[in-house]
């Protein structure tokens, strides 16, 4: 009897470990860090490759078997042990158990490479409600390829890096506009440069109110809309606080005008002027300091905006030394710096800023608010740092300007993950009412990354860059992108600009070979047509706003005008 038991028991441990091997390795839908992708069993490949995992799967049990025979003989002369019996089920389930728990370590759900191009998960409308907090963070001039989560060499973004794990990030997402009042535009509007009619940062275009915005429709709908904003150039009286219960306008803590001729003298003078952030934006600490300030104060549902300045012009040394890149005196710019420098400096802010991010997530964490938030990151534009022969932003939208960051982090991080599918700023609004399952407004261009069914195929950014003065001696004319997963086409009017440039993206990430492949250049073409038509058929009513001598100056120091 007892070695009947013995066999029975040695049997069925043996078949369990089976089975759970088998199932870890394959025939459910799992699969380990070491197979590329799970193969669908209803296939001769696929029945050829479960036979091979469960091969695989039975040698390896029979190892295990001997090896805790082996083991339970050695263990067997300690008289401590009752029976060979009782010690082979304890071993056998000791190491079935950390087999089961080594594999799952590596195991890879579904959920690491999320398809959102289906429909969403039930689940999530569990967790976000229309009661949900809402936290939008737009990041100045923050390119998405110098981010760890976006594969940079550096770790610039610490916080942002552990906030991403909370989330999805989304590694395809495009600006539509290469600066930012167009594009914040696009984001709040959920609508083309074409539609909303703000074409740059320096004419003074006025955001229609005949745009509908996103923050319109969830103040309507009870939330208390606030908005802590560094950038000068999104004033209130350019219809960039519509929407808003509170519009907290962060000017530089020292005015600028009173100290321009001492800052053009010593530009012109000295190689390497003296740079301090409180001439040119209120620095990332302490806006962070005022959005702590005025979050306790809340005490019902809110939508908030914020607007970090870094890493836009000037890059500042960190921590303050007066030392900076700046556009002040671009003339100097190719004698004092060289592209490590700048992007260093670069890095630098991107560092600066992450941090106040990381204080300010912690403080919302100890506020108890962090969990049931919906969080968003992202940025207006990116920033050139030589690729194409220049530095800034507004001339071009080669994929430094244009390709940006996007994180977003739901209530209790219900979805976390990576996404490849093609992504713009004006899908952040829709997705933000889908999120909280309110009707997405049908004048939106904008699409929800929740729940669309758009194939891999078809899917395509348009972006616009439409500069209708003459700013920086360079920039006036027309150009147009349109960024699919293969190609990209750029259209271009402006002066010493290739008129178009045909780039095989896929291979081709940096652009610097242009194709002539005219069949696809001409769909690509039509589709541009197509698009900007129909935005300039939905153009909103928009009215100019002179700029005042004040803030021509600001926006000439933060390079938008020479």
């Amino acid at each position: 009897i007892d070695k009947l038991i013995n066999k029975s028991l040695s049997l069925f441990v043996f078949s369990f470990m089976s089975f759970i091997l088998i199932s870890l390795w394959g025939t459910l839908e799992l699969h380990t860090a070491w197979l590329p992708n799970y193969i669908t069993p209803l296939s001769l490949r696929g029945l050829l490759f479960n036979f091979i995992i469960i091969i695989f799967s039975l040698g390896l049990s029979i190892l295990i078997y001997f090896v805790n025979s082996a083991i339970i003989n050695i263990l067997s002369k300690f008289t401590f042990f009752r029976t060979k019996i009782l010690l082979k089920c304890y071993l056998s389930i000791l190491v079935t158990l950390f087999l089961l728990s080594l594999t799952q370590l590596n195991v890879k759900t579904k959920i690491e490479n999320l398809d959102l191009y289906k429909t969403r998960e039930k689940s999530l409308l569990d967790d976000v409600n229309k009661e949900t907090n809402i936290i939008v963070i737009v990041i100045d001039a923050l390119r998405a390829d110098h981010l760890p989560m976006y594969n940079y060499s550096q770790l610039t973004a610490p916080n942002l890096e552990k906030l991403a794990k909370d989330g999805l990030i989304f590694r395809n997402m495009f600006s539509h506009a290469p600066e930012t009042n167009p594009s914040v535009a696009s984001l709040f509007s959920s609508t083309y440069t074409s539609t909303h009619g703000v074409f740059t940062t320096v004419s003074g275009e006025k955001l229609s109110d005949e745009a509908l915005t996103v923050q319109e429709i969830l103040k309507e709908n009870g939330y208390y809309t606030a908005a802590f904003v560094a950038n000068f150039a999104l004033k209130k009286n350019l219809g960039f606080g519509q929407g808003f219960v509170e519009y907290n306008y962060c000017l530089p803590s020292k005015p600028h005008e009173k100290e321009l001729f001492l800052f053009k003298l010593s530009h012109k003078a000295v190689i390497l002027p003296v740079y301090f952030p409180q001439h040119y934006y209120l620095q990332a600490n302490l806006l962070t300091k005022k959005i702590k300030a005025w979050l306790p104060k809340q005490n019902s549902k809110f939508f908030l905006y914020i607007h970090y300045m870094e890493p836009h012009t000037p890059y500042f040394a960190h921590p303050y030394n007066g030392y900076a890149f700046s556009r002040d005196s671009e003339e100097f710019v190719e004698m004092i710096f060289s592209r490590e420098r700048a992007t260093k400096l670069y890095d630098g802010e991107i560092k600066h800023v992450d941090k106040s991010i990381g204080d300010l997530i912690d403080y919302l964490k100890r506020l108890d608010l962090y969990d049931d938030l919906l969080l968003v990151v992202t940025s207006d534009h990116g920033e050139e740092l030589l690729d194409h022969g220049r530095y800034g932003h507004q001339r071009t939208l080669y994929e430094e300007v244009i390709k940006v960051p996007l994180i977003i982090k739901f209530p209790k991080n219900k979805r976390r993950g990576t996404v490849d599918s093609l992504a713009g700023i004006i899908d952040v609004a829709p997705t933000i009412l889908d999120a909280l399952n309110f009707q997405i407004p049908k004048q939106w261009h904008g699409k929800s990354l929740l729940d669309t069914q758009i194939p891999k195929e078809e899917q395509y950014v348009f972006s616009e860059d439409i500069n209708p003065e003459d700013t920086t001696g360079e920039v006036k004319g027309e150009c147009f992108s349109l960024r699919t997963h293969l190609w990209k086409l750029i259209l271009s009017t402006k002066r010493d600009f290739s008129p178009s440039e045909l780039f095989y993206i896929r291979e081709d990430k940096k652009e610097f070979r242009p194709l002539k492949k005219e069949a696809i250049e001409q769909i690509l073409r039509e589709l541009i047509v197509r698009i900007r038509s129909t935005a300039v058929k939905d153009r909103h009513f928009h009215e100019k706003i002179v700029l005042d001598k004040e803030a021509l100056e600001r926006l000439r120091s933060l390079g938008y005008i020479k």
